[in-house]
């Protein structure tokens, strides 16, 4: 039986609308920013992306912005990687990673989403800011490797830094209602390390309606429980990146955030919309 303490901390919002995630914390010694659809696709690989990522950058006041290369690994890429420039004020990482880790106060850290989770990881002594893509198959490797948050905190941790004194935050994510697998092994490996409560019941909306849902929210939880993190806050409200909280079943159209499951419900071809999820130490 694995049980969690949680401790929740100050979460202070600042300007932005109802489904802008703008906020500070870690008692406000991180900055987080979530923009929604209507500031546009942050792809960098699409003609809208370099426009997006410029406005979030003026609105963090953020001086850069490095982001790793996505692809489900558990990768942790570093500021001594190797990086190409894309356009001014952004660079990518050139090998795959699915987290990034910045000393830099002035420099933003940035990764794409549409429907996985994000995590980030803050060292307050020395200062560090991480960055992490949770996906579910960052969350369970077939292989049996560490997860991609382990090996977040792994490269986070060193004397003198515990994985007790690392703060962490998650949320911005697809919610069970819309998040649905067919039953058979892999749900069955991964309720063996989660619980059965990771894969339990059935999504009710868009294309995974019917499906086994899975809660990559608890999942999150229960990772987080193994490495011993402080979890500050949880976005768990019921806006969902795929369906907002609506509950429509027969809706595919997209919400107010970018969804991978409505990009393939509409047949959108790619390079797919995405979202920006930002930080930076404020």
């Amino acid at each position: 039986m694995l049980y969690i303490i949680v401790t929740f901390l100050p979460f202070d919002n600042l300007d932005g609308g109802n489904d802008v995630i703008n906020c500070k914390i870690f008692g406000g010694r991180v900055r987080l920013l979530i923009p929604d659809r209507s500031w546009g696709d942050f792809n960098p690989n699409s003609q809208q992306g370099s426009a997006a990522i410029q406005t979030a950058l003026r609105e963090l006041r953020a001086d850069d912005c490095i982001s790793p290369k996505l692809a489900c690994t558990n990768k942790v890429a570093t500021e001594k990687w190797s990086y190409s420039r894309p356009f001014t004020s952004f660079w990518k990482t050139e090998a795959e990673a699915d987290a990034i880790i910045t000393q830099w106060p002035s420099r933003a850290i940035m990764i794409n989403t549409a429907d996985c989770w994000s995590g980030v990881l803050y060292s307050p002594d020395p200062y560090a800011l991480c960055l992490v893509h949770l996906g579910i198959h960052n969350l369970y490797r077939k292989d049996g490797s560490p997860t991609t948050l382990a090996a977040a905190v792994q490269a986070m941790r060193g004397p003198p830094i515990s994985a007790k004194e690392l703060l962490f935050w998650f949320g911005g994510g697809i919610h069970r209602c819309c998040y649905g697998y067919d039953e058979g092994e892999f749900l069955d490996n991964l309720r063996k390390r989660y619980g059965p409560m990771a894969a339990v019941g059935l999504a009710v909306n868009g294309p995974s309606a019917g499906k086994i849902a899975v809660s990559l929210n608890f999942t999150i939880w229960q990772e987080a429980g193994r490495l011993g993190l402080q979890v500050e806050q949880t976005l768990e409200s019921d806006i969902c990146t795929s369906c907002d909280g609506l509950h429509n079943p027969a809706a595919v159209e997209f919400g107010n955030y970018w969804s991978h499951i409505r990009s393939i419900a509409l047949g959108t071809k790619e390079p797919r919309p995405r979202n920006g999820v930002f930080a930076i130490m404020a």
